[in-house]
């Protein structure tokens, strides 16, 4: 009984606000009029606005599909997976597959690619000796042209209240769903003016008689302002601001406008901190499809949840969520919104429990940090968040996954081998595609998938002999001085350094080796050599040619850069090797392929020319000598792991106290580098080779990445010289080596064949060099 009096009271105050709200109607109080003019400017402004916040989305690069692709099944399973198609047994449906041992049948969907609209079709995908073998169309025949998957979805740039929608027009929207909207939502949708008094006073009496409140008198306009603007606190000015709002929004706009804004902006769940708005992106989360294609049965959950998403979570309640979608498939069927066979279908069919549109946003935090990154010096924050552009990346989740692996399954061992405190090393990691600089994968630590510290952009280590390639690119910039034969001192060096101390710098083997050949001392890592000759050519010399390869950052001009003192990220030296891949052409390493807005406009396209910044004879030269690293040199013992055919060019490096392990390679088509070390700074206890090697190699052993064939330019030539005096042979001689140079440059001192001559190393250089 004083429940129910609580009750009567409190419908009272209800007819007494709906009478001042008829008395401001009127025009009669000039400060209700005020008021409720505020209110006016209020709804108008929202929606001049454009009415809600959309969320930036980012994505992939899209898949694509084609014969002689090198790709297993198991690898388009897991794109399928992560672009979130539904494995089924007939694949009828957009966005759905099947899977028969080596074929694949998959109905793809439309979708709008950065270069333009591709309708969706469907397909046979056959593979065999891990490759596509034959791509078929729905009518058998061959398809030779790539076809692409659309690309997934790796992220958002939400606003602070981190929401979420897809947004979709009213035509878009199934006729079912917008009849059943309003069925069960507001039957007098189209004749009310904003409120709608009987709505109100049924809403009342039946609340009355349960004792407790069991419906809602809102309208769907009503509805809309409260989520509009985020109105969640129940009172009378709310009630009575949230019904001169909605009269106002009735006059300025059409219903087919409001009803557009409902169906987007209606809170329908939650993914983690994303909330999920409109029926858009509830579609694709609750069911993995475009709005236009669900099903009876999930129209009428959809519907249902409207009445209280967190109560009737299908994944927490499903229980619950299924009473509550029977309850409005009664509703269409009384309706005759639906026949009685689609009724009986609709109703046996489970409640979804498992979540397949499940949120990737924050699978790839290292990566999207870095687009972040990109786009602020372009956009502000907010249009990120509110803007809705769709920002088009070329992030590679394939090999995303097997970098990942790399890092996880190698640093375990590591620790293992070495005996190492479980989980205290720790790693940063960049992939890139040689050929345009674009940043294909990239890991912020060992746990790529934990939001926190971004080793890979904001740890500066020093580099050890990463920075040698620079230091003999300069010498070779020297053709008459410097060649790849030319013979350096590798005997101990001292240098006074300006605090007074002695400097005496040491080989990693502390042995000293006396006068080498250029490319024997780059290969084998020699440090008394690099000091010698950096000092011939120059340490600011040296750190120019830094610069020109993409280093931006001042280091002062100390002895000591000779052997890696300058600090930079894993992002920095991914910039320096990805110039050296592309023979002296300098691209900035970028992630962002181009920025569209809502409308299909380009604001902003991410690409830039590349740019010649050192002379390719003189790569060219530093390349073929970088590829011994690999095969003879300081990366051998760990590079036996390698794939021999992929003729890998690259560097190790080590710094003081085994601090640092680093490791930057590239073949004919991709680009790595590896840093390995602790977080404290602590020693790691692994040079170049014993720790980032390793697990750049394992990356290497699964991807595709192809054979390193390096360019020759115009102006190098090819002589025969003996390989312990530099000086011209004939080729017949045990002693001769086929060495390159820039042309006019060659030796031309001859001499007898040398006696003391090692077959092994003969073999050696005759292998790389031709």
């Amino acid at each position: 009984m004083e429940r129910t009096k609580k009750n009567t009271t409190k419908t009272g105050r209800l007819i007494i606000a709906l009478a001042v709200l008829c008395v401001a109607g009127a025009g009669l109080g000039v400060g209700i009029a005020a008021y409720s003019y505020r209110l006016s400017e209020t709804v108008r402004e929202k929606f001049r606005a454009g009415g809600w916040a959309l969320p930036a989305t980012i994505y992939a690069r899209p898949f694509e599909l084609y014969p002689g692709k090198p790709v297993q099944g198991d690898a388009l399973a897991r794109e399928l997976e992560l672009i979130r198609y539904a494995l089924v047994e007939n694949p009828n449906d957009p966005r759905t597959y099947r899977r028969r041992g080596d074929v694949f049948d998959i109905a793809t969907g439309g979708f709008q690619f950065d270069d333009g609209w591709l309708e969706g079709a469907k397909y046979r995908i056959t593979f065999a000796d891990n490759r596509i073998e034959h791509v078929f169309d729905e009518s058998g025949n061959l398809v030779r042209d790539p076809v692409r998957l659309e690309p997934a979805v790796i992220g958002h740039f939400s606003a602070d209240h981190y929401e979420d929608r897809i947004p979709i027009s009213v035509d878009e929207a199934p006729d079912l769903l917008i009849d059943t909207l309003i069925q069960v939502e507001d039957r007098n949708f189209y004749d009310h003016q904003g409120i709608s008094i009987s709505g109100v006073f049924r809403a009342m009496f039946a609340n009355i008689n349960a004792g407790r409140t069991v419906q809602g008198g809102s309208t769907l306009t009503q509805q809309l302002i409260k989520n509009l603007f985020h109105v969640r606190k129940k009172s009378y000015k709310r009630k009575l601001d949230e019904m001169i709002m909605a009269c106002f929004l009735e006059r300025y706009r059409s219903k087919r406008e409001i009803l557009e804004a409902y169906i987007n902006e209606v809170y329908m769940g939650q993914d983690g901190k994303r909330a999920i708005h409109g029926f858009g992106l509830a579609a694709r989360f609750y069911f993995n499809r475009s709005v236009e294609n669900i099903k009876a049965d999930e129209t009428a959950l959809l519907v249902g949840i409207l009445k209280g998403p967190s109560f009737y979570d299908p994944f927490r309640f499903p229980e619950r969520a299924r009473k509550r979608r029977n309850t409005v498939l009664s509703v269409m069927r009384r309706a005759n919104l639906i026949n009685r066979e689609v009724y009986d279908q609709a109703i046996q069919r489970p409640v979804i429990t498992d979540p397949p549109g499940k949120n990737t946003a924050e699978i790839f935090p290292a990566y999207m940090d870095l687009v972040k990154r990109r786009l602020s010096d372009s956009y502000q924050e907010e249009e990120l968040k509110t803007g809705g552009l769709r920002i088009f990346t070329h992030f590679d989740p394939q090999i995303q996954a097997a970098l990942e692996t790399a890092i996880t399954e190698t640093l375990a061992d590591i620790e293992l081998v070495k005996e190492l405190s479980k989980g205290g090393l720790e790693t940063g990691a960049v992939v890139t595609d040689t050929a345009d600089g674009a940043v294909l994968a990239l890991a912020g630590g060992r746990n790529a998938g934990v939001y926190g510290y971004n080793r890979a952009l904001d740890a500066h280590r020093a580099i050890g002999s990463l920075i040698k390639p620079a230091l003999y690119l300069t010498a070779l910039s020297m053709p008459e001085k410097y060649n790849l034969m030319t013979f350096i001192d590798d005997s101990p060096v001292e240098i006074k350094t300006r605090s007074g101390k002695t400097w005496r710098p040491k080989n990693y083997d502390h042995v000293s080796h006396g006068k080498v050949p250029l490319y024997i001392a780059l290969a084998n890592s020699y440090n008394q050599a690099a000091v010698r000759l950096g000092l011939d050519i120059g340490v600011k010399e040296v750190l120019s040619t830094l610069k020109a390869l993409g280093y931006k950052e001042e280091s002062p001009a100390y002895p000591s850069a000779l052997l890696g003192s300058v600090s930079m990220s894993v992002l920095d030296a991914a910039q320096i090797y990805q110039t050296l891949a592309a023979g002296g052409f300098y691209t900035p390493v970028r992630a962002i392929r181009s920025v569209h807005s809502p409308q299909g406009k380009v604001p902003a396209r991410f690409s830039e020319v590349a740019k010649q910044v050192v002379n390719p004879n003189y790569v060219y030269l530093l390349n073929k000598a970088l590829q011994l690293v690999v095969t003879e040199g300081t990366a051998s013992e760990s590079g036996r792991l390698m794939n021999k055919n992929l003729k890998t060019a690259g560097k190790t490096g080590t710094t003081n106290d085994y601090r640092d392990s680093w490791f930057a390679g590239f073949t004919g088509n991709r680009a790595a580098v590896v840093w390995v070390g602790r977080d404290d700074n602590e020693p790691c206890g692994l040079s170049g080779s014993d720790g980032a090697l390793r697990i750049w190699s394992d990356l290497f052993n699964r991807i595709s990445a192809e054979p390193l064939m390096i360019h020759q330019p115009e102006l190098i030539t090819w002589a025969a010289v003996d390989r312990n005096n530099g000086k011209i042979v004939d080729p017949l001689c045990e002693s001769a080596v086929s060495v390159p140079f820039i042309m006019g440059f060659a030796p031309t001192e001859s001499g007898p064949c040398s006696e003391e001559a090692e077959k092994s190393l003969f073999k050696w250089l005759q292998d790389i060099f031709r």
